[in-house]
């Protein structure tokens, strides 16, 4: 029996070295793609906070307030954010939040956060109700250039 032990603690922590890494699908802007038409029906209040710098570690969010149709997939939400945001501050000289860096098209990680303050990453596919955003939720969304 003592023998056992080491064994099986030495082949538990093999196995679960060779766990490989968790791999979100990263959510990219498409400019070409039509705007959406949203209408305002079963809104949802969110916070969105987005990152301007991709790829930091300890990232900046910034972000505001806004009321999105719940039925409606977080990517065409997201797209409809970014567009907004971008063409209503050009005149206010506010940076735009950018879409590519070097030519390349930003990848973007959509998560909310739990009480425990664990990340719950969020399908851009799925609508807020399936995705289960509540009304005054925080959405983070962070930008990487790979």
């Amino acid at each position: 029996m003592p023998i056992i032990l080491p064994y099986l603690f030495i082949k538990s922590y093999d196995y679960w070295i060779n766990i490989p890494p968790l791999k979100y699908r990263k959510w990219q802007y498409k400019s070409q793609v039509s705007l959406p038409v949203l209408e305002p029906i079963n809104v949802i209040k969110v916070n969105i906070q987005f990152t301007k710098i991709p790829d930091e570690s300890d990232p900046v969010f910034e972000g505001y307030w806004v009321e999105l149709p719940s039925e409606k997939d977080l990517g065409t939400l997201f797209h409809y954010f970014i567009y907004s945001h971008n063409n209503r501050h050009r005149e206010h000289k506010k940076d735009p939040i950018h879409v590519e860096t070097g030519g390349k098209k930003l990848g973007w990680l959509l998560y909310k956060q739990n009480t425990l303050e664990q990340r719950i990453y969020l399908n851009t596919d799925l609508s807020l109700t399936q995705n289960n955003i509540m009304n005054n939720e925080t959405i983070f969304a962070q930008s990487y250039s790979n």
